[in-house]
């Protein structure tokens, strides 16, 4: 059963910014995509708020982080469910 969210910061030519990528379809995973794209999206003002307050004494201490741009990876095997959309900043969700 792969249900996950995994984010990571990363560096490009045009400077920082934090991925997440979520399991929607492929493998093993329970439920139809348009079920589980739906789960996803709904939640992920959570579990951005929550990466944002677990991870505070790093964004206080690195106060660059805040404003990296977020893009979230919504994997599936169908196209029209996997898609990448940027949903603000780390400080949007503080």
């Amino acid at each position: 059963m792969r249900d996950e969210v995994l984010a990571e910061r990363q560096e490009h030519d045009t400077g920082a910014a934090l991925h997440v990528y979520c399991h929607v379809s492929g493998g093993l995973a329970l439920g139809p995509s348009s079920w589980r794209f739906a789960i996803f999206r709904g939640e992920l003002p959570l579990v951005l708020e929550a990466l944002r307050y677990g991870d505070a004494g790093i964004f206080e201490s690195h106060g660059e982080l805040d404003s990296v741009p977020i893009w979230v990876h919504l994997h599936a095997v169908e196209e029209c469910y996997n898609v990448v959309e940027q949903w603000g900043v780390p400080a949007d969700w503080a």
